[in-house]
């Protein structure tokens, strides 16, 4: 297989992912509304699928590693060689791209990047985008690559005279990253440094994270409040944040839920409950309507 075949076959292979977390989705429902009892073979059958197609994409990804390294191809996922091989490439195409940014700008935005997978492994197709994260099995590989590529970014980064710290969600993954400038403080008798901290999410967003406005504290944990909150939206109670397409854009939905909410949680983590059709929500469903928890379609009133 060459790198075209691979990612046609990624690209199917997501067609029959979402085919069948949409068909899934929707036997729960009916079986919800007909008040059908709790089928685990249904369950088994669909986590089976899912683990097939995962597993399947996973060996690809691999495949396609390889042949990033010996083609010199570069996407997320390519191995620390080819990423250094693009660097400079990449850099110039995006100050141009850029007015007024400079280098210090594109490893601040790689570094971004790089901490929000989900939203940046993504592989081009035809006409279409294929976000392979929800896809595959993260391995030992992908990590030993990844470790190389932020260590390579945060030495440019203190070449310029800036650190980077992260704050890492319940299943230590990086969800926000903090860039520190150090300021060296000459006039001083002293040798001290002042630190100037700024917040950034992982929504490729610039702007630094503020307000202290008075939430509401959530009492739950965040599958309870992503799962209830995301039905309500599926149901047309809440107007939730869309993307053009017309789909529910869960990253910017998770941000407004957690300016509204307290709870311990992080905005990455949040989202996936958001989405009624994730394998995060999957557990939370089952609970919940196996207590007959269900509120009927807007429309229905």
């Amino acid at each position: 297989m060459n790198i075209d075949d691979i990612i046609e076959k990624i690209y199917d292979l997501e067609i029959e992912y979402n085919n069948e977390i949409e068909s899934y989705s929707n036997q729960e429902i009916l079986n919800m509304r007909e008040g059908a009892p709790y089928n685990p073979l249904l369950e088994d059958k669909h986590e089976e699928t899912i683990d097939r197609i995962k597993s399947e994409v996973t060996v690809l990804i691999s495949k396609l590693r390889k042949l990033s390294e010996d083609e010199n191809y570069y996407f997320f996922d390519c191995p620390f060689s080819v990423y250094v091989n693009h660097y400079e490439k990449r850099k110039d195409f995006f100050i141009k791209n850029n007015i007024d940014a400079n280098e210090i700008d594109f490893v601040k935005d790689e570094i971004i990047k790089r901490v929000d997978k989900r939203n940046e492994r993504m592989l081009g197709y035809s006409v279409f985008e294929i976000y392979y994260h929800r896809l595959i099995y993260i391995k030992k590989s992908l990590d030993y690559s990844e470790d190389k590529k932020i260590n390579f970014l945060e030495k440019k980064l203190a070449d310029f005279g800036f650190t980077v710290d992260y704050y890492f969600d319940e299943d230590n993954d990086k969800t926000t990253c903090f860039f520190n400038e150090i300021e060296d403080n000459n006039n001083l008798d002293t040798n001290t440094t002042t630190v100037i901290n700024t917040e950034y999410d992982t929504s490729k967003s610039n702007n630094p994270i503020s307000g202290n406005e008075r939430k509401i504290e959530w009492i739950g944990g965040p599958s309870t409040l992503g799962y209830i909150i995301g039905y309500l939206a599926e149901y047309g109670y809440i107007d939730a944040p869309k993307k053009k397409g017309g789909d529910i854009n869960y990253s910017a939905f998770a941000r407004e839920v957690m300016n509204t909410f307290k709870i311990e949680t992080t905005a990455n983590t949040l989202q996936k409950y958001l989405n009624l059709d994730s394998e995060k929500s999957t557990e939370i469903k089952r609970k919940l309507e196996n207590a007959k928890f269900y509120i009927p379609h807007f429309n229905e009133f």
